[in-house]
């Protein structure tokens, strides 16, 4: 069994992350899904990538999300994707 870790998730685009919480706060075009892709990275303290969410294009919601080096779980990584996409409100 692995030890807990500690990882600090972000938008890999911060102007994208503005834009979107700008989106947001507009009212009735808030409602309009948001014509971009997301993509989160997730890092250890020391800045070593730990997991990796990148959207594909589709009309369909299609993740890859890759774990270098086994950092996580798959289980673990598997529910931080279905959260991240509860969270975008698809």
């Amino acid at each position: 069994m692995r030890a807990c870790a500690r990882a600090l998730g972000q938008e890999r685009n911060a102007a994208i992350a503005v834009f979107r919480r700008v989106w947001q706060l507009i009212p009735f075009i808030g409602e309009i899904p948001i014509p971009f892709v997301f993509h989160f990275d997730f890092t250890d303290p020391s800045g070593r990538l730990m997991m990796a969410s990148t959207r594909r294009y589709s009309l369909r919601d299609r993740y890859v999300i890759t774990v270098p080096d086994g950092a996580l779980d798959g289980r673990v990584a598997a529910a931080m994707a279905v959260a991240l996409d509860a969270l975008q409100s698809r």
